[in-house]
């Protein structure tokens, strides 16, 4: 064969591989940048629903709002604790606010900390459900955990999970107050609305002084 025609073949060869490898489209992750702007906060409650919100102080631990006509147990606000519940889009739900003791100094160290502990005992496939979002609530940096498996206590120490779901809000020193949390929790037996729940959570955080 001659020369100039297997040297023409060869070049022409090599001419495909480079288009070919030109058009291989390799995939980087993006990285996450930090622009500085202000944490996203929830809508106040006049503007995501029509049910009448009461503003009302419980001692010096909350000042926050709830819909009209739900319940509430204040026996334990001496120590921070409220429990409310009522109904809320064909639902019922309980709200639970709370300045929490801490069982590790580690978790009192910050709010990342604090969200770590609260994470370690859970299973991976219940990692794999949650969702963890930063936010602010009264100004306070927090974080809410949505799809929380519901926490089981034994003699307040022992702690273990239940399969209901909860979402929750952990706030960290809000006014030089002490860390607390806000557990929400659907317990009508009807199928779990996570969505409305969460919808409902925001609520309460934008109620919050």
């Amino acid at each position: 064969m001659n020369y100039s025609i297997v040297h023409h073949r060869l070049l022409l060869l090599f001419m495909l591989v480079i288009l070919a490898a030109c058009s291989i489209t390799f995939t980087v992750p993006t990285p996450v940048v930090s622009t500085g702007e202000p944490l996203p906060t929830a809508l106040p409650p006049s503007a995501t629903s029509a049910s009448n919100w009461i503003r009302q102080q419980f001692a010096d631990a909350w000042d926050i709002e709830y819909p009209e006509g739900w319940t509430m147990n204040d026996a334990g606000i001496d120590e921070g604790s409220l429990v409310l519940n009522g109904p809320y889009g064909g639902h019922i739900y309980e709200v639970s606010l709370a300045y929490p003791i801490f069982q590790r100094l580690e978790a009192m160290q910050s709010l990342d900390a604090w969200i770590n502990e609260e994470l370690a005992s859970l299973a991976p496939e219940q990692l794999g459900a949650i969702q963890v979002l930063d936010i602010t609530v009264a100004g306070a940096p927090a974080k809410k955990v949505l799809n929380m498996p519901e926490k089981i206590y034994d003699d307040g120490t022992t702690r273990g999970y239940g399969e209901r779901l909860t979402h929750a809000c952990y706030i960290w020193r809000r006014d030089e107050k002490n860390p607390s949390a806000i557990i929400i929790k659907q317990i009508d037996t009807l199928p779990f609305d996570a969505p409305q729940m969460d919808t409902l959570l925001d609520q309460f955080l934008a109620g919050i002084r």
